[in-house]
């Protein structure tokens, strides 16, 4: 109501990011290593306004940045969101790096709203419709769906005929291609980073097939479009820390990954002469969270995603020269 509203561009504009993007990615190694003070993003899930401030809150710091992952679904603003963090990916490649999350797939994303959010997004009631789509289980993915392609391809076509002629110069309307466009470009997104070698980021969890973090270069081959491509990058982008448990691995709830204890962390550790993991994919309710001695550290950076919790937003800031 108040301010400037959000600028809208046409598909093909889009579409060109999301190949300018793919270009950048393709150039970078499946972990990567960052060198220097560093903040630490978690997930974001269409929340434009934790965005825009988190983006503010950057500009004012000499420092770069990691996403973690998790740029889509669940909020409004998903397009918009991915839109901006690809354009300054693009931009400057050496300060902004974007980590692949378990929602950067199609599976997910036609399921969890951003499918259905770039081609709805010329329907005025599109963010409603999100909003009613995914206000259960906010807290909680789950890949055990069970949506055939007809119901799919139903969840884009409410209304979509009334619309068809719908005429608003500063909204346009998107196909398929758009949002093929991104899922490429999400088929290239590197999958971890180092740190001033002291923080291993990723965007779920550890698994029992990761004891170096070299297998992540030399067993993981991108592009990859689906979670049973490789089980080792499913069981990292899904997996869980849990306090509650004495084995070393069990079965996560989620219906992927593993849920890993503490000792697990620190043997990780060890065994790569690193400090700590850094990682997103767990709404925790004040945005940080230190598990195992602060050697596991949640991030999460979408405020009020759940509802019930009114979780907080919360980003995280590596400085180079205390982390000895």
């Amino acid at each position: 109501i108040e301010g400037s509203p959000i600028p809208s561009f046409d598909e093909e504009l889009l579409i060109n990011v999301c190949e300018d993007v793919t270009k950048v990615f393709e150039k970078e190694e499946n972990n990567i290593e960052i060198d220097g003070d560093v903040i630490v993003v978690g997930d974001i899930h269409g929340s434009f306004l934790d965005l825009l401030r988190i983006l503010k809150y950057i500009d004012t710091c000499d420092a770069k940045v990691i996403f973690l992952g998790d740029y889509v679904d669940r909020g409004s603003f998903s397009l918009e969101c991915i839109t901006l963090l690809f354009s300054l990916k693009i931009l400057r490649p050496s300060t902004y790096y974007l980590l692949r999350g378990n929602h950067e797939f199609d599976a997910m994303c036609s399921h969890y709203g951003f499918k259905n959010e770039i081609l709805n997004y010329h329907n005025p009631q599109k963010s409603d419709q999100n909003v009613n789509d995914n206000s259960t289980n906010q807290n909680k993915d789950e890949i055990n769906f069970n949506l055939d392609d007809n119901e799919k391809d139903k969840t884009h076509l409410n209304d979509d005929s009334y619309f068809a002629n719908h005429i608003n110069i500063n909204c346009y309307k998107y196909t398929e291609k758009l949002y093929n466009a991104f899922i490429k470009a999400f088929s290239f997104m590197p999958i971890s980073a180092i740190v001033n070698k002291t923080s291993f980021c990723i965007h779920g969890g550890l698994t029992p097939l990761l004891d170096k973090v070299e297998n992540i270069t030399k067993q993981i081959q991108r592009p990859i479009s689906e979670f049973d491509e490789t089980l080792l990058l499913s069981d990292i982008l899904w997996g869980d820390p849990t306090s509650r448990q004495s084995q070393y691995y069990s079965d996560n709830h989620r219906g992927r990954g593993k849920l890993f204890n503490g000792p697990v962390v620190v043997n990780f550790l060890k065994n790569n002469n690193l400090k700590r993991l850094i990682r997103g994919h767990e709404c925790v309710n004040n945005g940080i969270e230190f598990l195992f001695n602060k050697k596991c550290i949640t991030v999460f950076s979408a405020s009020s995603y759940s509802c019930e919790m009114g979780n907080s937003s919360g980003i995280l800031k590596l400085y180079k020269e205390e982390d000895i």
